[in-house]
């Protein structure tokens, strides 16, 4: 056995055999089939899979979690074909919980996205690059990793590549449930009749009203999340944030307002138009059109 994947069997798990921050998330949907990592830590809520007829499941997102369940010393030694397998191990006992708790009634969508569009789609934004040779070498593994885990998926699967935005095939469109660290996923919400979040590494089911909580400092906001804000404040993988005097002006706007994280885009444009900065205005209108 190479150290590599030495390495990734020995990495952190918790009531599943699967990577802890991954495992944290079914534990709130599955009762567990071992010991978990904190036996004190209380699951956040039960979340019953069944009353969902799709649960999307960010492949990014799990291997995130598959190299952060490695100690650091560790992850340069991993082989993309190594997280691959990994990969694929995780998927498979992802789909069989899925299908055993719900009869095979909810089904299970496995994605990634290459947000290859994001530049084009979005003029005013700052997008995020890799900037030092750990994120530079992690991006890279990424790369490897999906495009061997994809190369290996037969015809007519359940594992989905897209350019930027989620397409559901028809009859995926109800209530669904994602798993996902992209805030950006989330802007594909008019897709589904309803969308709801399960945050990895705690668990928590979030409704639509949480979603300003994945900005950057967004437990302090209540604002919406849409292609506007998301720009305005950043988040952690894809935009960071406009500076300081558009932010300012847009938190006294959600003041002013009233806004929360329900708060319409209509409301958003009335918002917009009552700025004195007319030219701030065009561009958070330009923003909110961008989706």
């Amino acid at each position: 056995m190479t150290m590599g994947t030495s390495a990734l069997s020995n990495r952190t798990m918790s009531a599943f055999p699967c990577s802890i921050a991954t495992s944290l998330a079914l534990e709130s949907m599955f009762e567990g089939v071992q010991p978990p990592y904190d036996p004190l830590r209380e699951i956040p809520q039960k979340i019953e899979v069944s009353d969902y007829s799709v649960c999307w499941i960010n492949l990014m997102t799990l291997f995130r979690n598959i190299i952060g369940a490695l100690p650091p010393k560790e992850e340069a030694g991993v082989m993309a074909g190594e997280v691959s397998d990994v990969l694929q191990f995780e998927v498979d006992l992802i789909r069989q919980l899925i299908n055993q708790a719900t009869q095979g009634q909810t089904k299970a969508v496995f994605y990634a996205s290459n947000y290859k569009k994001l530049e084009q789609k979005h003029p005013h934004a700052k997008l995020r690059t890799p900037q030092t040779e750990k994120q530079k070498q992690y991006k890279n593994l990424m790369e490897l990793t999906l495009d061997d885990y994809f190369k290996q998926q037969p015809k007519g699967g359940d594992s989905r590549l897209f350019d930027l935005h989620l397409k559901p095939k028809p009859g995926e469109d109800k209530k669904c449930l994602i798993l996902t660290h992209f805030a950006y996923d989330l802007l594909s919400e008019g897709e589904f009749e309803e969308l709801d979040l399960i945050e990895s590494h705690t668990g928590v089911l979030k409704k639509r009203s949480m979603w300003h909580t994945k900005l950057l400092n967004g437990k302090d906001l209540m604002i919406p999340l849409n292609a506007c804000t998301l720009q305005v404040f950043g988040d952690s993988h894809t935009f960071s944030p406009q500076p300081m005097k558009l932010r300012e002006q847009v938190v006294e706007l959600s003041k002013k307002f009233r806004w929360h994280g329900a708060t319409t885009k209509d409301r958003l444009i009335f918002s917009f138009n009552a700025m004195n900065d007319k030219f701030a205005a065009m561009v958070l209108k330009d923003m909110l059109s961008e989706y």
